[in-house]
């Protein structure tokens, strides 16, 4: 959202925490269902994703009057993000099936792996003179521990040490985290040890972990289960893969007088956006299927 902000762009951070807390909460709920077959397993998350992003390719070649042929949208269409998960789930699937029991070695080789290939790639393309969360295609392998930490916390929930605790005190974790973040990715870049920057992940997870002890809290749940304050976390949870692909042809500094109004504006007509995308990947999602449309599903909220 950095064109919002205008000559206060370096407020435009917390991407990569964003992008750590949606790995996260894809971990955490994936590893909740059932074991099924590889093909039923990639089914389904090839049935909730690709929909959308037709749908939107489609809205993209008519109103922007893009030029795409179709193995590029299948590869490419949904952004690296997309991209990244869809090479995820495969993964994981022959992780849940056979190593669900040991996922804390699966992060800690997996975590050695990560280190090796940032210093082999430093030698190779100079990644030691970026950031790893930028354009290098090297954020696909650290946001893997995030995936693997949201599994483990799914796993192992209803432990007393993901369940008990004061909201203050997480918040307080939560503050350090972020700040931990922020210090390590700064040094990094002032200082010879760019190798830092790979130590970010680790208080990217504490920072999705405090944020889930805080809404398992008791005075966030029972916020979340008033009609609209819940029905509010429903809609913008929901809409969460259409808001990530629609932002990008939205954003626009036409109303960066009114800052910061203008950040709350443009993310309302995201939402919108993305609510009618929403609708539109249900009518195409139907049309391919021999049932009777159901009109209220496709126009329903979440």
């Amino acid at each position: 959202m950095e064109i919002l902000y205008g000559e206060y762009s370096y407020l435009a951070t917390g991407g990569a925490i964003g992008d750590s807390l949606f790995f996260f909460c894809s971990g955490y709920t994936l590893f909740l269902g059932d074991n099924t077959s590889f093909f039923n397993w990639y089914k389904r998350r090839i049935n909730r994703i690709y929909p959308t992003v037709f749908a939107w390719m489609i809205v993209c070649c008519v109103v922007w009057k893009w030029q795409v042929n179709i193995l590029d949208v299948i590869l490419h269409g949904g952004g690296w993000f997309v991209e990244c998960i869809m090479i995820y789930y495969v993964i994981l699937w022959f992780v849940k099936r056979f190593c669900i029991k040991h996922l804390d070695w699966v992060f800690g080789i997996s975590a050695l792996i990560i280190g090796i290939r940032y210093f082999l790639a430093s030698e190779a393309v100079g990644l030691e003179s970026m950031s790893i969360y930028g354009s290098t295609t090297f954020k696909y392998w650290i946001f893997f521990l995030s995936v693997l930490a949201g599994a483990m916390l799914g796993l192992y929930r209803k432990r007393s040490v993901f369940t008990v605790g004061r909201p203050v005190v997480s918040l307080c974790f939560l503050s350090l985290s972020v700040a931990l973040f922020y210090l390590l990715y700064y040094f990094s870049f002032i200082s010879t040890l760019i190798w830092l920057q790979l130590l970010t992940i680790f208080p990217l997870i504490g920072v999705a972990f405090y944020l889930y002890k805080i809404c398992n809290s008791s005075w966030v749940l029972n916020l979340y289960s008033k009609k609209i304050p819940g029905i509010i976390i429903k809609v913008i949870g929901g809409l969460c893969l259409e808001i990530y692909l629609v932002q990008y042809n939205l954003y626009t500094d036409k109303f960066n007088d009114l800052f910061p109004l203008n950040i709350l504006i443009m993310f309302l007509i995201i939402l919108l956006v993305a609510y009618l995308l929403r609708c539109l990947s249900r009518f195409w999602k139907q049309t391919f299927s021999e049932a009777n449309y159901d009109w209220k599903n496709i126009i329903k909220l979440y």
